[in-house]
């Protein structure tokens, strides 16, 4: 789409009529985005906008609804090429259900497809909360009684960036697609249910290879093949089969960085007796441990005095993917939170967060950690001993 932000900014911070601005969004719109958008929103207002807006843009492939059904009848129409590179707008007070397990029913109807999520409400817990709940953008909107010109300006400003970065993202996915990060990713909330599937379609792949090389695919149904239900009935049918002994369990390195010496000291005091615990006062001193030591989790101010915390995370990720991240901010900013959670933070705590809340946040994202790591050994065995039997 290649929005200009220099040029929006500019408009932002000037003040303009309405119809100029108008004007200026009609042509940034006109560059037109290849990606098919599906706007959903039952508030009238919110509807008659959109038509008034985008019917005047003939060149964009623009589908507007106010229910999911509908909107997956005119999704089904289109080519399967197609469909991979929708944008869905969805308002966030679509359904009674919450919005964080209504995108989850979307995932399940419309697959892989770029969800961004618009609401009047400006809580950064509940952006939080909608991030987590797979949606790939979350934007704040000016209440339906909004009347004035910054309003407008802001509510034009924050759809068209969050189109540009959502065709940007399914470009991206799309050319490659085991790499780019996707909304499955940032389904932390539920993780135990997603490495529970993900741990059954790999073994299912397994089996599915070995019938293939022995030419028997009938012997496995693939619709009803459930390997385990639980993460701990699927570890210990793996122990059975793979007649492994695991190692024993690695004590958790977390790295705290703060540029308050009193936050670091805090944390580390509260973790030290189960955890490895690093400090790291600026960005460059966090940058040279992650270099030097196998760090497995960041604990990150999200603004420090040499770099936002946010500018870091794609840095963090560089020198080490598998590295997890829970920022710590003692802001109430949305746009910090949907970056970061983009970005592949694991969550977000406010600074005004317990000791033990912190705690348990670290707790929780260690289980994680040793799941994954003991079935992608686990699994890794499986696969060798299976395929070479046959």
């Amino acid at each position: 789409m290649g929005i200009n932000k220099d040029t929006i900014r500019e408009y932002y911070n000037l003040e303009k009529s309405i119809d100029e601005l108008k004007q200026l969004m009609k042509e940034l719109l006109n560059k037109k985005i290849d990606n098919p958008i599906f706007f959903i929103s039952y508030k009238e207002t919110v509807v008659k906008f959109l038509h008034v807006t985008y019917n005047k843009i003939k060149e964009n492939d623009i589908h507007i609804h106010n229910t999911i059904k509908d909107a997956y009848e005119d999704f089904k129409e289109l080519k399967p090429t197609i469909q991979n590179s929708c944008i869905f707008l969805v308002d966030d007070t679509i359904s009674k259900v919450p919005i964080k397990y209504y995108l989850q029913v979307m995932r399940e109807f419309f697959g892989d497809i770029q969800i961004l999520v618009f609401s009047t409400n400006a809580n950064s817990a509940y952006a939080k909360d909608v991030m987590q709940g797979t949606a790939d953008d979350f934007f704040q909107i000016p209440p339906e009684n909004a009347v004035s010109e910054e309003e407008i300006r802001s509510y034009y400003i924050h759809l068209l960036e969050a189109l540009d970065q959502a065709a940007t993202r399914s470009r991206n996915h799309i050319l490659n697609p085991k790499t780019t990060p996707t909304a499955a990713a940032l389904t932390n909330l539920c993780w135990k249910n997603a490495l529970i599937q993900s741990v059954n379609e790999r073994i299912k792949a397994i089996y599915l290879k070995e019938c293939a090389i022995q030419d028997q695919q009938d012997q496995i149904n693939t619709r009803e093949f459930v390997y385990g239900r639980t993460l701990d009935e699927l570890k210990d049918q793996l122990l059975k089969d793979t007649k492994i002994e695991l190692p024993a369990h690695r004590i958790p390195i977390i790295l705290a960085v703060d540029d308050e010496e009193d936050i670091r000291k805090q944390i580390y005091l509260a973790l030290k007796k189960d955890y490895q615990v690093l400090q790291a006062e600026n960005g460059k001193i966090a940058l040279e441990a992650l270099e030097k030591v196998p760090i497995d989790i960041v604990l990150l101010d999200i603004l420090l005095n040499d770099i936002r915390g946010t500018d870091l995370i794609p840095k963090i990720k560089e020198i080490n993917p598998k590295v997890d991240i829970i920022m710590l901010t003692a802001y109430q900013d949305i746009s910090f939170i949907t970056e970061s959670m983009r970005g592949g933070v694991f969550d977000f705590l406010h600074k005004s967060a317990c000791l033990e809340d912190i705690k348990a946040k670290i707790f929780e994202l260690s289980e994680k950690r040793y799941y994954e790591e003991i079935f992608d050994t686990l699994i890794h065995v499986l696969e060798q001993k299976r395929l070479q039997s046959v």
